[in-house]
């Protein structure tokens, strides 16, 4: 969780640094920064054996989940009035499942340490 947050929000620092977003797009990846600070500390708490650490995770990847379903049905929203309503669902249909799948993934990853018998989690 610790390296992830140092990737993914350095990575996010940088494409808001270099303003490669507007509108609600910026919104996306300052709520991806914040999601990932919160994952990191989160990491760091579950490190140090507390639960707090797990609950803060998953926490923030349904943050970032909601925000990405947001995003993905806005953009289907525009692709529908540009192109016709059927590439603007097939868009929508898969930002939609991108980020349900990928959130679902790292929640389950996230929330091992909760599931793990010999863990002893605070």
């Amino acid at each position: 969780m610790i390296l992830w947050a140092l990737l993914v929000g350095g990575n996010g620092i940088y494409n808001f640094a270099t303003g490669m977003g507007e509108g609600l797009i910026m919104v996306q990846q300052l709520v991806g920064i914040l999601a990932a600070v919160t994952i990191g500390v989160g990491g760091f708490l579950t490190f140090q054996r507390k639960k707090l650490g797990v609950w803060l995770g998953l926490g923030a990847v349904a943050l970032n989940t909601a925000m990405g379903i947001i995003v993905s049905m806005v953009a289907r929203a525009e692709v529908a009035e540009e192109a016709g309503s059927a590439w603007g669902d097939i868009a929508g249909g898969c930002g939609l499942i991108y980020y349900l799948v990928i959130g679902s993934f790292c929640a389950l990853m996230i929330a091992i340490p909760l599931m793990a018998t010999g863990s002893n989690l605070e």
